[in-house]
C-alpha cells in the first residue's frame, strides 16, 4: 500500500509491513506482464510502502535497506521470467535517495529512454553526474545477483529561470546485465 501522508510520527506496524513488501516481492516469481498490447516506452510498479516507512525523521537505515533489497529481488524475479525474442526490454530497479518513496522497478522498452534515464542529461533538462566512486550496494549491504549491475548517478535539476538548485538526489539502477 502506498500512502503519501508525511507525519511526524513514528510509523507503526513496520514488521508486517516488511512481510507485505516480501510477499509483493515474490509475487514477480515466475511472473512478467504481457506487453504485446502495451504502446509506452516505460512500464513500472512503485514501492508499495507508506512513505513515512522509507523517509522521515523516524526512519531507520536498516528498514530501507530491507526495502531496498526486496525491490532488487523483486527484479531479479521478472529478470528470471522476463520471455526470450522481446525487441528492447530492460528490467531495472531504481532506488532514490534521500526521496526513497519514489524508488520504482521499471520495464524500459526504448532504448533511447533508457539511455536518457541512466545516462544522459537531455531528455529531461536534467544534470546527470556519474557516482561511480560510491555504492549503495556497498554502503547498505545490498546482495545483487551476478544478472545485475549498479549504476549511480546524481541528479541536479536547476530551474532555467532563476538558476537555483530545486531538487538534488542520488538515483541508483540496477540493470540487467
Amino acid at each position: 500500500m502506498r500512502r503519501f501522508t508525511l507525519s511526524n510520527k513514528k510509523e507503526r506496524g513496520i514488521p508486517r509491513k516488511l512481510r507485505n513488501l516480501r510477499d509483493w516481492s515474490e509475487s514477480f516469481k515466475n511472473y512478467f506482464p504481457d506487453l504485446t498490447e502495451y504502446d509506452d516506452r516505460y512500464y513500472n510498479w512503485k514501492i508499495p510502502v507508506p512513505l513515512n516507512m522509507v523517509e522521515g525523521n523516524h526512519v531507520q537505515q536498516s528498514i530501507k535497506a530491507e526495502c531496498a533489497q526486496y525491490l532488487i529481488n523483486a527484479c531479479q524475479y521478472l529478470i528470471e521470467a522476463k520471455p526470450h525474442g522481446l525487441k528492447f526490454c530492460k528490467v531495472v530497479c531504481r532506488i532514490e535517495q534521500p526521496q526513497m518513496f519514489s524508488s520504482e522497478i521499471c520495464l524500459y522498452l526504448d532504448e533511447e529512454y533508457f539511455n536518457a534515464h541512466t545516462l544522459s542529461a537531455e531528455f529531461y533538462d536534467l544534470r546527470y553526474i556519474l557516482a561511480e566512486e560510491l555504492s549503495l550496494a556497498t554502503s547498505w549491504n545490498l546482495q545483487i545477483p551476478k544478472s545485475m549491475c549498479e549504476r549511480g548517478i546524481k541528479v541536479r535539476y536547476i530551474d532555467p529561470e532563476d538558476e537555483v538548485d530545486n531538487y538534488i538526489a542520488d538515483q541508483w539502477f540496477y540493470i540487467e546485465n
